[in-house]
């Protein structure tokens, strides 16, 4: 049995969704008193280990549980980041920094589509995961940049009420 693209690529996106609403959703019940700066580093390195599964793919099943098990680790990570803007931006100018930060993602997913997009056309899909990996690896540096400036803020997630 064939599966079209279009539905194939509509299995992966939910699979990746589906991952980081249940993440999403745990995450935001606990009570964690975990710094938000080791949050953030922990979260670039899950976020940039996930995508080392992709090399392994072969099928669109396999395709979809590795993004299932890359999109565990994308609302956390948001979480803490706007976590980290509210905490860090004055209040004025908190929708501001909001906007910046969805902004910044919007701009690398649209970069990282282009740049796959093109590395696909050119050496198929298996090259294409390259730009998820290097994208990775960028996450993880940013990550470990921001632990070392955010130290001195450290502080824990609110408590959800």
């Amino acid at each position: 049995m064939s599966i079209c693209s279009t539905t194939a690529a509509s299995l992966v996106l939910s699979a990746y969704a589906v991952g980081s609403c249940l993440a999403g959703l745990l995450f935001g019940a606990l009570k964690l008193q975990t710094p938000l700066h080791r949050l953030l580093l922990l979260g670039g390195a899950a976020t940039a280990a996930t995508t080392l599964p992709l090399l392994l793919v072969g099928s669109i099943p396999a395709l979809a549980a590795a993004v299932l098990v890359a999109g565990l680790f994308f609302a956390p990570t948001m979480i803490v980041a706007m976590s980290l803007v509210e905490r860090l931006v004055p209040e004025r100018r908190l929708t501001e920094g909001m906007a910046w930060l969805l902004a910044g993602l919007n701009v690398g997913v649209a970069l990282g589509a282009a740049a796959s997009g093109q590395v696909v056309d050119e050496g198929g899909a298996r090259t294409g995961f390259a730009v998820a990996l290097c994208a990775g690896a960028l996450v993880l540096l940013v990550a470990l940049w921001g632990h070392q400036r955010l130290r001195a803020h450290a502080s824990p997630i609110p408590n959800a009420a």
